[in-house]
Formats: structure tokens, C-alpha cells, sequence
């Protein structure tokens, strides 16, 4: 249901009294043919709209029609600011001088309506203008229902949001840096930053921490945790590995990521160069790596245990001592383990072999793992 009823069309026709006097200026009385014209010059010009009334009656003088009644006036007759009536008694030219059409006073106001239930167009709102039940329809165009401009300093152009039960007020700005924000405004601090480069920057998002996010790879500035927080080297906390490669070799300005120079940042997931040794062998594409002895450095898994993630290149296609990851925290069962618990014997043999019953663990973390993985999607 509409918030409100259809609002009746407006008429567009008004009346016009005059006093009609004779050349000898006696106040005519009789019948006659009078044609009116509305003008927005006060001489020549083309008639905006024409109108003739025939066997008008004029007692002592006084007569009156209805203008726009037979033929209606056009709506945009009355866009122009000075309007002017000529009229014509027949047989004789139209009268001079025009007469000037004025407003009631009260209807002065229709250029600032304190109140409108409903408005086909509305050009500009005055401000602190209140609207209850705004409801904004783009049709079928290709611009946006609603587009706010400014060009002033600060943050510029934007919108507020505020619940006054929950004495909270928040808004989205676009300032003269270009820089989208949106912001606490009970607090007036920024909560969010997109940049014009689209890196994105949320405040308080871990602790208070700044996050960043450029070319797919999502980071953490000031991640709390143990170990070394070297360029390409992997973090470990409590005796458990991380898949998080640190990096701290970005400063504002000098590298895609926007971070300080005394922070550290870390990526969570996603292709990250590694630092890697030959400790297990030689690494192949798609070989699962884990930590080696050397802390920091990632190496080729050989036996089942978690993992940081998978190689995206072999051991020999690495530069400067790195090659390229994908970070994936999880569990790697080699075949020949795998190969082993399905050749397995009855499970009532497994308690005689412990290592039977710890693959068997294994393989239900894994499992556990991969369902919270799927869930998760």
C-alpha cells in the first residue's frame, strides 16, 4: 500500500474578473466576445496560451470567466516569473497595457513549502528539510536514484544515519581527498576509509588494528604473535605453525599496501612469496610445506601433520631465496599413510598398534577440518 493516498490532480484553470468600459468611458453592459491572452512579455511577444469566451455578459461594467476551463493552460505557462494578460473586446485590438497577473499573498510560500504530503518534483530541499517515509524510484534509468554533490572542504558530500533512541549517529562521506569514508559521527572518528586506488582501510577491526586489502591479498596490521615477523618468513605461536607470512618492508607511500613504517603486517591467506629450504628434498608445484628446523622458513611436508600451505612453483623457479605459496592452513596425510589406513586391519587390532590408532586421529581432525571448511562457504 502507498504511505499516501493519490494526491487529486491540480486545476489548471482560474477565474479573471474585469470592468469593461466604452470609448466614452461609460461601464459597458451587453453581450460580447472577449479573448484572452497570457503573455510573459509586457509587450509583443507570442501568447502563451490563448483563450476566447463568446456572448461573455457585462453588467455595469463588471465581467468574469474562468480561464483554462474550455481549453486547459499548460502546466509550464506558469514556470515563468512575470506573467501578463491581454485582452481583446471584438472587434477591436487587444487592449494596452497588459495587466500584469499577480499571486495571493499566502501563495507566495509555494516557492518554499513548509509541508507537502506528496510532490511529483521536488528540484531542492531547503535545509534541515525533514521527510517521513522517503521512498526513491530510479525507473529505468542508468544513474542512480539518489546523487549528492558538494565540492566544499572537509568530507565534502554525504548522508547521515541517526537513531535517537539509541543516541548513535553514523554517515557516509566522499571528501574533497576522494576518499569514501564512513564514519562515527557520535564519536567523530572514521570507521572505514576507501581510497581512490580502491585499497580499503577498517579501523578496530582486530583490537583495534588497521586493515588492508590491495590486489586480493587481505592483511593485519599489529597481529599479536610469537616468532619472527620477517619478509616472506612464516609466524608460529605456543609450538603450532601459522599460515602467516610476515612482511615489513612497506611504508605509506612507498608501496601498494598503506601502512606505517613501525608496524608489521601480515597475510592471512592467499599467494605470498616464502622463505624455504631444501631440509626434505626438493619442492615441486603442489607440494604440501610445513615448517622446517630453521625458524621461519617453510619445507617440503613428508609426513602427516599440519601444514601452512601448498607450493605454486618448484624449488628451482624461486628468486632471491622465496618461492610463491598458497597460504592454507590445514592437515597433510601422505598417500602411502592414506594408502595404509584404508588397508588397515579390524579395529579391534588398532589398540596393538598405536601408530594405526594416531593415523586414524589424524585422519578424523582432518575430516573435522574440511566439514568446518564446507560449512563455512
Amino acid at each position: 500500500m502507498p504511505l499516501h493516498p493519490p494526491s487529486p490532480p491540480i486545476p489548471t484553470a482560474f477565474s479573471y474578473q474585469g470592468t469593461l468600459r466604452l470609448a466614452d468611458g461609460s461601464l459597458a453592459t451587453g453581450s460580447y466576445n472577449i479573448t484572452l491572452n497570457i503573455y510573459n512579455v509586457v509587450t509583443s511577444g507570442t501568447a502563451l496560451h490563448t483563450e476566447s469566451f463568446s456572448n461573455v455578459v457585462v453588467r455595469n461594467g463588471n465581467f468574469s470567466v474562468v480561464v483554462g476551463n474550455a481549453t486547459p493552460v499548460a502546466a509550464t505557462v506558469f514556470d515563468n516569473a512575470n506573467l501578463y494578460i491581454g485582452i481583446t473586446v471584438a472587434p477591436d485590438p487587444e487592449m494596452l497595457p497588459r495587466q500584469r497577473l499577480f499571486p495571493v499573498p499566502w501563495a507566495m510560500q509555494a516557492s518554499q513549502a513548509n509541508s507537502a504530503t506528496v510532490a511529483t518534483t521536488a528540484t531542492t530541499l531547503v535545509k534541515d528539510a525533514t521527510i517521513n517515509g522517503l521512498i526513491i524510484n530510479k525507473g529505468a534509468t542508468n544513474e542512480g536514484a539518489l546523487k549528492l554533490t558538494s565540492s566544499g572542504p572537509g568530507w565534502g558530500s554525504g548522508m547521515r544515519f541517526e537513531n535517537t533512541a539509541a543516541n548513535r549517529t553514523y554517515g557516509i562521506y566522499v571528501g574533497t581527498d576522494g576518499i569514501w569514508r564512513f564514519a562515527d559521527d557520535t564519536a567523530a572518528a572514521s570507521r572505514i576509509y576507501i581510497q581512490p586506488n580502491g585499497a580499503v582501510r577498517v579501523i578496530g577491526l582486530v583490537s583495534d588494528t588497521d586493515f588492508f586489502s590491495y590486489g586480493g591479498i587481505r592483511t593485519l596490521q599489529n597481529l599479536q604473535v610469537e616468532g619472527s615477523a620477517s619478509v616472506g618468513g612464516n609466524m608460529s605461536a605456543n609450538g603450532k605453525v601459522y599460515a602467516a607470512q610476515g612482511f615489513n618492508g612497506y611504508c605509506r607511500g612507498s608501496g601498494p599496501i598503506d601502512v606505517r613504517c613501525n608496524k608489521t603486517v601480515v597475510a592471512m591467506i592467499g599467494r605470498v612469496p616464502t622463505k624455504f629450504s631444501l631440509e626434505n628434498g626438493p619442492i615441486g608445484v603442489g607440494d604440501p610445506l610445513t615448517s622446517s628446523s630453521q625458524p621461519g622458513v617453510a619445507m617440503k611436508a613428508t609426513k602427516a601433520g599440519q601444514i601452512i600451505g601448498y607450493a605454486m612453483q618448484s624449488s628451482d623457479a624461486a628468486k632471491d631465496g622465496k618461492l610463491l605459496v598458497w597460504l592454507q592452513l590445514g592437515t597433510y596425510i601422505p598417500q602411502a599413510t592414506l594408502d595404509a589406513l584404508n588397508n588397515a586391519a579390524p579395529a579391534n587390532s588398532s589398540a596393538a598398534d598405536p601408530s594405526i590408532s594416531e593415523l586414524k586421529a589424524q585422519l578424523a581432525e582432518l575430516a573435522a577440518q574440511v566439514a568446518k571448511l564446507q560449512a563455512a562457504k
